[in-house]
């Protein structure tokens, strides 16, 4: 998902994107948390979800279920783990911290 759409989201009061569901729209957001860009993942990314999770529970229990299996997967939280000097901590933190939603 690109930033303009994001602000689009913002500025929409939290607005679905049009054509999306509320889990493919928040796997979109997710997909973002991974970026070095401070702007789209802090201000924009962080503060969709938590409007989206836990502002208007946009998902079901199984939904969030799928999302923490994704988050603890070797994909994710385990992605390039002995990776030395790399941005990909920002892969793997984010998603982790779903499990608190």
């Amino acid at each position: 998902m690109l930033k303009e759409q994001l602000y689009e989201i913002f500025r929409h009061d939290y607005a679905l994107p049009k054509g999306l569901d509320e889990f493919e729209a928040v796997q979109q957001v997710i997909g973002v948390l991974g970026s070095t860009d401070a702007e789209l993942r802090d201000e924009l990314g962080y503060r969709i979800l938590a409007n989206w999770l836990v502002r208007k529970n946009f998902l079901t229990g199984s939904q969030l279920s799928i999302l923490l299996e994704q988050a603890i997967s070797d994909d994710m939280l385990f992605f390039k783990i002995g990776e030395a000097e790399s941005d990909h901590v920002f892969k793997r933190f984010p998603l982790y911290s779903l499990r608190l939603f």
